[in-house]
């Protein structure tokens, strides 16, 4: 104790009467108002350095900061601040002082070592500290006397430090990097809001087309720029490079703000229809507020403060008495409008009068505005959407009006209505070589070659079985999503669906139903479905394609109707996908399809054989398409084919033990061909013919 008195009567000796008490640092405290514990030092040339400013002929010039007053323009100065610690252990702490450019060096023992660079217009990356405040650290040793010398460089504007009390506010730089992040998370959710605030509203106006969503837009993006340049966020993510613009953006954008927010108020409270001379008087008072940019680039601070003071009430009082009278004519929405201003009003008349030194400096300085102007477009947001929840259901009554009047024209209509309930699928209708659905009629029929698709899933029966009537039609559902659309891609169209079974037109006759089919069985390979209860569901499917000549038509009666296909063609394509179970193979084609195709040469196919079809009297050969098959499979058949399809020919031939000896071979050469394993496993070929036919 009686060493730090020493110290001090040795501080106040060395340096004149007009020096500044230390500041004294305790665990007590942990944040400290540092204005009237400066010393400072002008340096009108801009040429002192750490070394001569610790000399002890300059050094004997620093007078208290609260002598100086204002600051000069374009003038360099150093600042003087004398600690005593009374810490048991080193702590660091920040001082945080709004300069264009700061340099600190800390006197420990006779030495300077510089401790931080920072200003408002030094580049973020460039600031040591890293922080969106210009800081000044210090470290301090444990019940030890330190010196913090700082060189301070304003462009303009300078604040009259004395009347000041946040200019030089000290903080524990460990507490304070803790309330930064707090309050970054804080200010993470503030322009979170704004920024949802304006797609809300750009989407209204991109939807409605309507002059005040366009206006209120533009408002809440000049504000969320307004308040994110305030913070310092502008300057280190907007335009970092722009140091001189970031000082005066505010500046500018401030005019603008209030102008568009006043644009915004005369159309949403329609103020011009109420009081036409109350819009005059807001515009021209609005335009007024941008005289205060020259007073703040001429160092008229106070006077620009005033000015904005003096205009922004005055336009304020007027927008609250605009929604007054907009409430007396019975808008509803204008309360919202009201409350949310008042807020933001009373929230800035408050930063007005702390910036004016007339109310003391608290920590809702920092976060009212925030917090008022939230409140202030959340309110104006939800005004706007009651007006629109408003013209809605305006426009349900005009609605519901207009279709009384017009009951009698819809009657006239009703053999329209009744038509689309008889609908039928517009791609048959192309096919009747209809236009409009309006023209069918019962009877109607055309006959076309075409190709015929049958799908089906192998085992849905048992499948089903183990699913619950919701998971049975989430699964068909799904499953049909997922290949239908591969049959318009290629130019057919779903004839019906038949339970777990697809029946596909091609009209065209190409190779779209092969290629349909195809990918198809690809997509049903890469498909699993997720039960309710969290089993997974892997299908497999079989598919039979035929062409030949189909008869499209209506049938039923006047009053309830469908589009059906009637041939032996569909018949013989439903009979060729069954014999895909048979032969275990995903895709089977007839040899009719085959020769309408224009190529067929590489394809990967091979004859199964010339096949009696169930309920019809001619032999039908039938090839496999094994395109889908894994590589393994594929080569294997390519591999086999000659000697396959020479079996088949020798089966054909009634010669059943050579065409057994071949399929033999082939069976044990090529264990993973499924077709040559179920014909080397029957040892009965006349029994086999019996099979095939029956099929």
């Amino acid at each position: 104790m009686v060493f730090r008195v020493m110290f001090i009567i040795l501080l106040i000796v060395g340096s004149g009467s007009a020096v500044a008490e230390p500041l004294i640092f305790s665990d007590e405290q942990s944040s400290y108002s540092a204005v009237t514990n400066f010393e400072a030092l002008e340096d009108p040339n801009d040429d002192l350095d750490i070394t001569d400013v610790i000399s002890n002929e300059v050094n004997s010039r620093f007078v208290a900061l609260n002598r100086i007053g204002k600051l000069k323009d374009h003038r360099a100065y150093w600042l003087r601040l004398k600690v005593l610690s009374q810490h048991k252990r080193s702590v660091t702490y920040a001082i945080e002082l709004p300069e264009d450019e700061l340099d600190s060096y800390l006197v420990q023992n006779a030495k300077p070592e510089q401790t931080g660079h920072s200003g408002l217009l030094v580049a973020y990356e460039n600031r040591n500290p890293s922080h969106l405040l210009p800081l000044a650290l210090i470290t301090v040793k444990p019940e030890q006397e330190s010196v913090l010398y700082i060189r301070v460089k304003h462009q303009w504007g300078h604040r009259i430090q004395a009347n000041d009390p946040t200019y030089g506010t000290v903080y524990n730089y460990q507490m304070l990097q803790k309330l930064s992040s707090r309050e970054g998370h804080l200010l993470g959710l503030y322009y979170g809001l704004i920024l949802v605030i304006c797609l809300i509203s750009l989407v209204m106006y991109v939807t409605f087309r309507n002059p005040v969503y366009g206006v209120y837009s533009v408002f809440s993006i000049l504000f969320g720029l307004y308040s994110y340049s305030l913070s310092g966020y502008a300057y280190q993510y907007l335009w970092p490079s722009l140091s001189r613009f970031n000082k005066i953006s505010a500046i500018f954008l401030a005019p603008c703000l209030l102008l568009s927010f006043t644009y915004f108020t005369l159309g949403f409270l329609q103020l011009g229809k109420i009081t036409p001379r109350l819009k005059k008087t807001l515009i021209a008072l609005a335009l007024s507020f941008f005289v205060t940019i020259p007073l703040f680039l001429t160092n008229n601070r106070t006077e620009a403060y005033i000015a904005q003071a003096v205009i922004g009430a005055s336009v304020f009082f007027l927008i609250l008495l605009g929604g007054t009278l907009a409430v007396v004519n019975g808008q509803s929405s204008a309360w919202m409008f009201l409350a949310g201003n008042i807020s933001l009003i009373a929230v800035s008349s408050f930063q007005f009068l702390t910036m004016l030194s007339i109310l003391p400096y608290t920590i809702f300085f920092r976060f009212g505005m925030q917090a008022g102007s939230a409140f202030q477009l959340v309110a104006v947001l939800l005004g706007l959407f009651y007006d629109l929840w408003q013209i809605r259901r305006e426009q349900e009554r005009a609605a519901q009006r207009e279709l009384e009047l017009q009951k009698c024209a819809l009657e006239s209509k009703q053999k329209l209505l009744d038509a689309f309930a008889r609908f039928i699928p517009t791609d048959f209708l192309r096919c009747l070589g209809k236009h409009d659905i309006t023209q069918v009629r019962l009877g109607d029929a055309t006959e076309r070659k075409m190709a015929v698709l049958f799908s089906d899933i192998r085992s849905f029966s048992t499948l089903s079985e183990t699913l619950s009537p919701q998971d049975n039609f989430a699964f068909l559902n799904t499953y049909l999503s997922e290949v239908g659309p591969i049959i318009t891609k290629y130019g057919g169209f779903i004839d019906k669906f038949i339970g777990d079974g697809i029946m596909a037109l091609f009209p065209n006759g190409n190779d779209g139903a092969l290629k349909a089919g195809q990918e198809m069985i690809e997509r049903t390979q890469r498909f699993n479905f997720r039960t309710v209860d969290g089993r997974m569901i892997s299908i497999s499917i079989g598919i039979g394609i035929h062409y030949g000549a189909v008869i499209l038509g209506t049938i039923g009666e006047h009053q309830r109707m469908e589009g059906t296909v009637i041939s032996d063609a569909v018949n013989v394509a439903s009979r060729i996908e069954q014999l895909t179970k048979m032969f275990r193979v995903s895709l089977v084609s007839s040899e009719d399809y085959l020769k309408q195709l224009a190529h067929t040469e590489g394809l990967p196919l091979r004859r199964l054989g010339n096949t009696r079809i169930r309920g019809r009297s001619a032999k039908l050969n039938v090839y496999e398409v094994f395109a889908c098959d894994s590589d393994l499979v594929r080569q294997c058949k390519f591999n086999s084919r000659p000697e396959f399809e020479r079996a088949i020919t020798l089966f054909e031939g009634r010669q059943f033990e050579e065409a057994n000896e071949i399929m033999q071979q082939l069976a044990n050469k090529y264990p993973e061909d499924e077709v040559v394993q179920y014909f080397a496993s029957k040892s009965d070929w006349t029994g086999l013919t019996r099979i095939i036919k029956a099929a």
